[in-house]
């Protein structure tokens, strides 16, 4: 297994990891901080692993150098690599992460809600990524 491999394989884990535990604590009391923190932790880290996958694939491809997060997949659609459907998808979970990160304000019940609903997209995209890391 190469290095390229190894290194997808363990982001590959991580995100699969995080959508798997926020999926089970999106359907807990979110009215308890203590879960909707531990569920807003775990979809920052979803989405943290999400940005290592397309820097990975953007490295990988060849396909330019970002400015920013929502650059990344900017270039992967440009590459034909997403959909602009997936892009979009990905530009709100970008957003949803910086909410999180930065405390801008307080993330909604509804925002945490809706990340969880983008992980499809997520999941869409470790399975090209799969064939394109061989």
């Amino acid at each position: 297994m190469s290095r390229l491999e190894l290194r997808f394989k363990t982001i590959a884990l991580r995100i699969l990891k995080h959508i798997k535990t926020s999926r089970e604590l999106v359907r807990e009391n979110l009215d308890d901080k203590k879960i909707f923190d531990a569920l807003s932790m775990n979809c920052f880290q979803t989405v943290n692993s999400l940005i290592d996958l397309a820097e990975l694939i953007v490295s990988k491809k060849l396909l330019g150098f970002p400015a920013n997060y929502s650059e990344l997949f900017e270039l992967l659609h440009k590459g034909k690599i997403i959909t602009k459907d997936e892009l979009k998808a990905f530009k709100k979970l970008i957003k949803y992460r910086n909410l999180i990160a930065h405390e801008y304000y307080q993330i909604t019940k509804k925002e945490i809600y809706n990340m969880v609903s983008l992980f499809t997209h997520i999941e869409r995209l470790l399975k090209k990524a799969s064939k394109l890391i061989k």
